[in-house]
């Protein structure tokens, strides 16, 4: 970064004599671009009026198009000409920043011969010039290592290609020699260690390079090694190790950049703490994750409640915002650090926590760091900002990714064995090693990026086609969509594979172990949108990808909207009713009727059901006298007003029971069980599917039922109190049935007051809320469950009894609470038509019988 801004500074001054001496002229615009690295701007320029161009700025541009190019022949004959030719121009500062330059493409190179007699001949210069000694010191370093990598055989080649981080090069050479110098052997193992995700032997190699080689490297190798002992150290939660190492780095000859007193106070303040320990299943366990960019997944920290976390890929450290920290109880330490995010460098501060938790995987005593609110705008949203690295993904070891779920699983990989195309790069970002007609290229792997964005440098824009362009991967041919080309070269990266290209495939399988990525079933990449949701009527799939949605509005109306949509299915009435009335002053005039009547309908249904007769009854009033709608909107507007002021003189339904939880029999048979009205027992059928209870007329009168609505297409009659067992039940909407018996059956309106109801072959219990996980449910026009696939998510429709049908045989198994629905438990069926499409009916009789019980939460609405 240094030499980069040297050479910057270089171009600007050469720039800034040239506006002097040709002010306003193509001279100056060239070396402009030059100085800003704006290659593709300066291209057709530069061809356009070279002839025209004094010799120096002609120099200056053939380097930085050279340098953009990663042409370091063309470069070093820049220098040289430059050096030789215009030392006015370049100045003494110049002078040692294209030297240096020159230096480092000819160690780059291998072409170690040339370099020390370059190297040597710099020092002689520097000495004669009286330069410092730290300038001459860079040159001597530069010959001691043309020296050993030239001279020492195989050892020598196994050094230059640690030197230049060749690692697959590297990994091939190393595996296939073993006659190589004590120092050579650390030095490939600690390169090689690093590279492909062996943190506890990188810590080892590098110690012992450190602590014996210690002469034989330069600060910038000191440095690089400092700081792969301390990652370890912190990783793994050894803060007495920690404390030693740090003691024992203060005795090293070129210690620099460092920052040893910061992490001695970690390891002072964290001393009495326990060891990371990580917690995982042997068998897979799969985790839901949002569809587009920002790419979610639930996480809990320290016991609480799930929050979304942003998996990124392209960042090594965990982040947390410091609300977060002060929500989830972290201990946050009293010191700070400069840390590289997707945001840039930032200084955060260290903060211990006692557990994350990503499904049924547990980090134990983890250090992760809290990003400072006066670094966040206001379009840094938390659910951005909070992040779970690289560094906790990787502890994993194979992490496949699907459209909405990923999956974590122990490694059965091993680098040594597995022909690695991932390695990890001086950011410990995550690059994968592709190729692109002949060439191979590195590039990085970032799910935080939500584009993919390629070098212009390595990829003409005249000859790249970024809407048709393609890389081999693993032997297969792998579409890049989209792509956007820029001006700037990463280091050894030719670009950024975002979110997009993560999508592209139906799985993409990270395996840790041996560091390798493969890809399966290329697909279209679209991203969906709010309204894609709405149409498709896919409102689990809205539920789960709502968190990205959110994180990326910036319209508080559109925000309340997904929100509404989301909950109108959840059995939360009034968060349904506080959104619509937000909602109602920004949609009047500005949105469709149609999207207005659905708000308006789904507050008027929210009110009635939690009892608010008199306020929902005077809002359609409000609807009417305004003339919000016309036609048939309007007629069920004015159906319902009449339905609910007659409601008025009844209460708000009631559950009331003093037991935690409550047993009674229950025939599942008939799906019967025994209730009391008054002094009387009855039997009645239950049937959690149906929206609203039925009672037939003789039920009515049997019950001392109230009729009170009627109209040409439906009866009501509110139901003073039953009662199943001790636990009773008060003013409970019903619909009248034409039916000569007796017939009762409860519904979802009744069951939906209960915290949890659970139903076995014998039994129906009523209780307090204990369900701590379990399957999603909602209740829009059905009560639907969500199931999962090998590859996703499937919405099916639960019903009491009879056979399971599902839309797609091949996707079976399909997992349901605690059942695996195989495709010999199920018939084909056809539900494209139906208003709210789901893929699959499934019985509950098959679920109690298959798991021996179902309980249903209806406070969170899940089901296990």
């Amino acid at each position: 970064m240094k030499r980069f801004l040297n050479i910057l500074f270089l171009f600007i001054s050469i720039a800034a004599s040239s506006q002097a001496t040709l002010p306003d002229s193509i001279a100056n615009r060239c070396a402009m671009l030059a100085a800003r690295g704006e290659v593709r701007q300066l291209r057709p320029l530069y061809r356009q009026h070279k002839a025209e161009l004094p010799t120096y700025v002609r120099l200056f541009c053939d380097l930085a198009i050279a340098r953009a190019e990663g042409n370091n022949n063309r470069t070093n004959q820049c220098v040289d000409s430059l050096v030789s030719n215009f030392p006015k121009q370049v100045g003494a500062v110049g002078r040692l920043t294209l030297t240096e330059l020159k230096a480092e493409n000819l160690l780059n190179d291998g072409l170690y011969e040339e370099l020390q007699a370059y190297a040597d001949e710099q020092v002689r210069y520097l000495k004669r010039h009286n330069f410092k000694a730290a300038r001459i010191d860079v040159f001597r370093d530069y010959a001691r290592k043309a020296i050993r990598y030239g001279s020492s055989g195989e050892s020598g080649r196994i050094l230059g290609m640690a030197e230049r981080r060749s690692d697959f090069e590297l990994l091939k050479a190393y595996r296939s020699d073993q006659s190589l110098t004590a120092f050579a052997r650390l030095t490939a193992r600690a390169e090689l260690a690093r590279a492909f995700n062996l943190p506890d032997a990188a810590c080892a190699s590098a110690d012992s390079l450190l602590r014996f080689y210690a002469d034989s490297l330069n600060a910038e190798v000191q440095t690089t090694y400092l700081t792969t002992c301390i990652e370890n150290y912190i990783s793994q939660g050894l803060w007495k190790k920690l404390a030693e190492f740090c003691e024992f780095a203060t005795t090293l000859p070129q210690l620099r950049a460092v920052p040893l007193e910061i992490f001695s106070s970690i390891a002072r303040e964290l001393r009495n703490e326990q060891p990371f320990a990580l917690e995982q299943p042997a068998t897979p366990i799969s985790v839901p994750t949002t569809r587009d960019w920002p790419l979610l997944l639930p996480v809990s920290v320290n016991g609480g409640s799930n929050v979304f976390f942003h998996l990124n890929t392209g960042q090594r450290l965990t982040i947390i915002t410091e609300a977060d920290a002060r929500q989830f109880g972290a201990r946050v330490l009293n010191v700070t650090l400069a840390v590289n995010t997707m945001f840039g460098k930032v200084n955060v501060r260290p903060a211990f926590l006692r557990e994350l938790r990503v499904g049924s995987v547990r980090f134990r005593n983890l250090l992760v760091y809290v990003f400072p609110a006066e670094e966040m705008t206001a379009e840094m949203k938390p659910e951005i900002c909070r992040i779970l690295g690289n560094r906790e993904l990787m502890r994993l070891g194979e992490v496949s990714i699907y459209p909405e779920k990923i999956v974590f699983a122990p490694s059965q990989m091993d680098v040594r064995n597995s022909q690695p195309n991932l390695r990890l790069n001086d950011n410990y970002r995550l690059q994968l090693q592709a190729e692109y007609g002949d060439a191979i290229c590195g590039l990085s792997l970032e799910s935080g990026s939500p584009g993919n964005v390629l070098s212009a440098v390595v990829f003409p824009p005249e000859e790249t086609d970024t809407l048709d362009f393609h890389l081999t991967l693993n032997g297969e041919c792998a579409l890049v969509p989209a792509v956007e080309l820029s001006e700037v070269k990463d280091g050894n990266s030719c670009g950024i594979l975002g979110l997009p290209f993560l999508r592209g495939f139906s799985l993409v399988r990270f395996d840790f172990g041996g560091m390798k990525l493969t890809i399966e079933g290329k697909q279209q990449y679209n991203h969906r949108y709010l309204t894609d949701y709405t149409a498709d009527g896919d409102l689990f799939g809205l539920e789960r990808n709502a968190p990205a949605l959110q994180a990326v509005t910036d319209d508080s109306v559109t925000s309340d909207f997904l929100r509404l949509l989301v909950d109108k299915g959840k059995n939360v009435p009034n968060s349904v009713v506080s959104l619509a009335r937000r909602l109602e002053p920004a949609l009047f005039g500005s949105r469709s009727e149609e999207e207005l009547l659905m708000v308006e309908i789904e507050k008027v249904r929210a009110l009635g059901g939690i009892g608010h007769y008199s306020e929902a009854a005077a809002d359609c009033r409000k609807l009417l006298d305004n003339n919000a709608f016309s036609g048939s909107s309007r007629l069920e507007i004015q159906r319902y007003e009449q339905l609910l002021r007659a409601a008025i003189p009844f209460g708000a339904p009631q559950y009331l029971s003093t037991a935690d939880s409550l047993a009674v029999p229950f025939n599942q048979a008939d799906k019967t069980v025994s209730i009391q009205a008054g002094k009387k027992s009855y039997i009645s059928s239950i049937d959690i599917t149906q929206p609203i209870t039925t009672l037939s007329m003789k039920a009515v009168q049997k019950l001392g039922a109230h009729v009170f609505f009627r109209d040409t297409q439906n009866t009501y009659a509110m139901l003073p109190e039953i009662a199943i067992g001790t636990a009773r039940f008060r003013n409970i909407f019903c619909k009248v049935v034409e039916d000569k018996d007796i017939k009762i059956t409860l519904g979802f309106n009744l069951f939906r007051l209960i915290p949890q109801l659970t139903l076995t072959q014998n039994q129906l219990i009523l209780g307090k809320r204990q369900t701590a996980s379990g399957t999603p449910l909602r209740f829009d026009k059905y009560l639907c469950v969500q199931g999962e696939t090998n590859a996703g998510y499937v919405t099916l429709r639960l019903k009491m009894s009879g056979q399971n049908s599902l839309l797609r045989l091949k996707d079976t198994p399909v997992s349901v609470a605690e059942a695996k629905i195989q495709a010999s438990d199920a018939v084909p069926g056809d539900y494209n038509e139906q208003e709210n499409p789901y893929q699959g009916e499934i019985s509950i009789d098959y679920l109690i019988n298959r798991q021996g019980r179902v309980t249903f939460d209806w406070e969170k609405m899940r089901m296990e």
